[in-house]
């Protein structure tokens, strides 16, 4: 329960709307205790002063409580309906904020499967429960429990026996869910496992059919899915046993009470009226108790959801706000000092590395793959952190600084360009809020961008569509490029930003960037020779040897 009370109070659910709720059902809960006790005295009206006035009465009586029962019912759903949707919805916003607030190792490390599966099934599962089947809890007992008070005013021996049943009847409840809640767990992480397939095989859906495998991948679907329809089967088939196994135990209940009250009848220890009314509260008195086995059986699925969800929010988020807000002075002088690093499982990337580059220098940084260029971006970016040593900006420790205020020193073009399904224009300016076409136009000539964005059917208003599938490679660097210039950072880094680029467009590039990089500090980490001659020092690394 622990769980469910901390994810309770992420979720918010609009407590005073839940508590109006509450109050209807309890309210139709007393129409509905109320009703058996009209239809006994109906019956006994009709048979011992069958006056015409009298049962009218009691009909326009009972037919009112009908409608009133009705009239909360359909009110009642349609404000937990609202409140479900609420509560799903701020849960589902609290998950993404909390998933975009970790680090990138902690995606890298992820499927993104299992991540969508948290924000669409786990959240919506958590949500209803809060929303749907808690608030009806109490309803449903003070149902049970007037019931048999209701059945005990008449008939103490009959209640009795009914009231033996419950034990035997949670004993039996409790066995099946002991049952439902693995299957459940296994059908979460089924689920999670399809959703990672089918994202993977779309991201890659033009190597999959350069190298012929929809087939393959077709089976492979085929048999996730028949692996979660088979889980769903066996969850299906002992859920559906619940409600049934209660009902059939309470009709055995009836007949037995009806047995005893026939009896009694005969015996003139029982009205007719009287026995009108125990049936009708035997017949209440079971469907309560098989919604309370059916809460249960769903209460064991969203203790799983509850559980995946509460482990990702455990998860420790970057401290992006955490440390100085103001820039430094002269935030171009970077400083790699004594640094040691290496990736988990891996071997050293990085023993006793040290590099000054100084403000307004342009510095190229080469060597063979697995030598450590990318990994001196991510760790100026704190995307990863050293194991010892420090990294200073203006000889302050990039660890004082809060990441925003890091991360709005530095223009990045990474070796994968990344876009949006969107407008060149979008992509472009993402991030930017206060820009001017003259300055994107400025952008994309040093990019090397405009002559291709005027080709365009919409030139800056194009849509690239998804992850720029539009674009060639080169194009989508172009933009990429185009975006980091438009940022104005004082350091720029250029993570093999035109190893795409055309012999003429990386002459154009060459030509117009050097004049356009005097006001940044550029870290430039390239394989291509043509690129050295913007650079004033070039940085040869050597990948790691264990000392001999």
């Amino acid at each position: 329960m622990q769980p469910i009370r901390r994810l309770w109070h992420i979720a918010q659910p609009a407590r005073g709307l839940l508590l109006a709720v509450s109050g209807l059902l309890l309210l139709e809960t007393l129409t509905t205790l109320a009703i058996p006790w009209i239809g006994g005295r109906f019956a006994e009206q009709i048979l011992h002063h069958p006056e015409a006035d009298a049962y009218h009465r009691l009909l326009l009586i009972w037919l009112g409580l009908l409608l009133a029962q009705n009239a909360l019912r359909f009110v009642s759903q349609y404000l937990l309906g609202r409140a479900g949707a609420a509560a799903t919805a701020r849960l589902r916003c609290r998950i993404y904020d909390h998933l975009q607030a970790l680090p990138l190792h902690y995606h890298q490390g992820r499927e993104p499967g299992d991540t969508l599966s948290l924000l669409s099934r786990d959240a919506t599962q958590l949500g209803q429960f809060f929303t749907n089947t808690l608030p009806a809890l109490a309803p449903l007992l003070l149902t049970l429990v007037g019931a048999w008070v209701l059945m005990a005013r008449i008939d103490l021996v009959i209640a009795l026996l009914i009231g033996i049943s419950v034990p035997m009847i949670a004993i039996g409840v409790r066995l099946l869910l002991r049952r439902i809640r693995p299957i459940a767990n296994d059908l979460a992480d089924a689920h999670g496992a399809h959703m990672a397939i089918v994202e993977e095989n779309l991201r890659l859906m033009q190597l999959l059919k350069a190298f012929g495998k929809e087939d393959l991948e077709s089976a492979r679907i085929r048999q996730k899915n028949n692996h979660i329809r088979g889980l769903e089967n066996r969850h299906l088939l002992l859920a559906s046993l619940i409600n049934p196994a209660v009902q059939g135990v309470g009709a055995l209940l009836l007949i037995a009470m009806l047995w005893l009250s026939a009896d009694k009848l005969t015996q003139g220890d029982l009205g007719i009226g009287q026995l009108v009314s125990l049936l009708l509260y035997g017949m209440f008195l079971f469907r309560p108790a098989s919604r309370l086995a059916d809460a249960a059986g769903r209460f064991q699925s969203t203790l799983g959801a509850s559980a995946r969800i509460e482990s990702l929010l455990g998860a420790e988020p970057e401290p992006y706000n955490t440390g100085r807000t103001k820039p430094p002075a002269h935030p171009g002088n970077i400083r790699y000092d004594d640094i040691s690093f290496r990736y988990p499982g891996g071997k050293p990337v990085f023993t006793g590395f040290s590099l000054q580059i100084t403000e307004g220098e342009t510095v190229a940084i080469v060597g063979p793959n697995g030598s450590g260029k990318s990994t001196l971006v991510n760790l100026l970016m704190r995307f990863n952190t050293p194991a010892t040593g420090r990294i200073l900006i203006d000889q302050q420790d990039i660890n004082t600084l809060s990441l925003g205020a890091l991360r709005s020193l530095i223009g990045l073009v990474p070796q994968e360009v990344a876009l949006l399904r969107d407008s060149v224009r979008a992509n472009i300016t993402f991030g930017i809020t206060d820009t001017d076409d003259d300055a994107i136009h400025q952008a994309c000539r040093i990019a090397q961008a405009t002559d291709f964005i005027a080709r365009l059917p919409r030139g800056l208003d194009t849509k690239v569509g998804a992850d720029g599938v539009q674009l060639s490679g080169g194009q989508k660097q172009r933009i990429a490029l185009a975006r980091a210039l438009l940022r104005r950072c004082p350091i720029l880094i250029l993570d093999e930003a035109t190893s795409m680029f055309d012999p003429a467009a990386l002459q154009g590039f060459v030509r117009d960037f050097k004049a356009a990089s005097q006001s940044h500090t550029v870290i430039l980490i390239t394989h291509q020779s043509d690129k050295l001659a913007i650079a004033d020092r070039v940085v040869a690394l050597t990948p790691w040897q264990p000392a001999t």
